[in-house]
């Protein structure tokens, strides 16, 4: 946050479910110098607090994927989040107050926050939906400049049925009709 400092993982994460590996964190001086270990723990992830007091980041600890947050010199390390829901891709709220996070705690990855006390990283209550009732897996959340745009990933993994209406005496296909659940209609899984 003072341009000072760049954290970076030693590994890119894309897809939190097949992770396998051990990540660290590091510091370096923008200035140029030799890069600074800040944790052993799994990491992955790190943003910046407004402050730039801490960094969260997630991890794998007993196999579970938590939020977590550490002081810039890698003490104090605190967990954010601890259950079964795999929690990832932190992004803190421009005002410091809340982490928002990628999560399939609501059955499908979408994007939830909890409150956060930016100071001790300590969370201040449960974490609350934020895209509730999205039709889309979400992931990646990260704020614009200004505060008052959360962008995300968004990922569709099935599209809509058609139907194709198909002669077979003439072994011609007419125009496909796309069926939505507003027609009502279903398709069997296989046609003979």
């Amino acid at each position: 946050p003072d341009g000072r400092q760049i954290v970076f993982a030693s590994e890119t994460v894309d897809l939190p479910y097949s992770r396998t590996s051990r990540s660290q964190l590091f510091l370096v001086d923008l200035a140029g110098g030799v890069r600074r270990k800040i944790t052993d723990a799994d990491a992955v992830q790190p943003k910046w607090s407004p402050s730039g007091q801490r960094i969260a980041f997630w991890g794998v600890v007993g196999g579970q994927r938590d939020l977590a947050s550490v002081k810039t010199d890698g003490t104090d390390r605190v967990s954010i989040t601890n259950d079964a829901a795999l929690d990832w891709a932190p992004e803190w709220s421009p005002d410091g107050r809340w982490i928002y996070f990628a999560s399939d705690r609501g059955g499908a990855m979408a994007l939830w926050r909890i409150a956060v006390d930016d100071r001790t990283g300590r969370p201040s209550g449960a974490p609350e939906s934020v895209t509730a009732g999205v039709e889309s897996a979400m992931d990646l959340p990260s704020f614009s400049t200004d505060g008052r745009t959360l962008l995300f990933r968004s990922q569709t993994e099935s599209s809509n049925p058609a139907a194709i209406p198909f002669d077979p005496a003439t072994e011609r296909a007419a125009t496909p009709r796309v069926l939505t659940s507003r027609t009502g209609m279903l398709l069997p899984a296989s046609v003979s």
